[in-house]
């Protein structure tokens, strides 16, 4: 009888989750859509109305994320990522692009006219290690792709992963 016991108290410690802020690691999985392409962006040859992607986003200092902040887009024929020092905010700030389209391409948030990223507004505002719900955000690009003039909108839905 004691066996048995201590064999279902294993086997509960075993099912039994852990505490979110063990099981999460600070990457954010989903996806998401980029739309609203500007005249230069069409211009620039994207011609579609929207454009579907996967999403990965760490955000500085969650989990095992560093302090910068990463949100990047994966599609069957290109990939492009923005990176900036801490977090984004709702301002437009400069970031560093990183792309693959046609060729391989970087621009550094120094740049003359470099690519901006705002986030208009996150569900749940504040996230951290513990976030399970999942995140929705909506931002804006200026000189999307290296793109002078290029403005996108995007829309994000996001799940913590493990």
């Amino acid at each position: 009888m004691l066996r048995l016991a201590l064999f279902l108290a294993l086997v509960a410690a075993t099912l039994t989750p852990g505490s979110p802020a063990q099981a999460f690691n600070g990457r954010f999985q989903g996806g998401g859509t980029i739309n609203f392409f500007s005249e230069e962006c069409v211009n620039a040859g994207w011609i579609e109305n929207s454009a579907a992607f996967m999403v990965r986003f760490e955000p500085a200092n969650i989990g095992y994320n560093p302090d910068r902040s990463l949100l990047a887009f994966f599609a069957m024929d290109r990939a492009f990522a923005v990176q900036i020092d801490g977090n984004f905010t709702t301002a437009f700030q400069p970031v560093e692009l990183y792309q693959i389209l046609d060729d391989a391409y970087f621009s550094s948030a120094r740049e003359r006219r470099p690519t901006q990223v705002r986030f208009r507004s996150m569900y749940p505002a504040l996230i951290g290690a513990e976030t399970a719900e999942t995140v929705r955000i909506w931002g804006d690009i200026r000189n999307f792709a290296g793109t002078p003039g290029c403005r996108v909108s995007f829309e994000l839905l996001l799940q913590q992963q493990n």
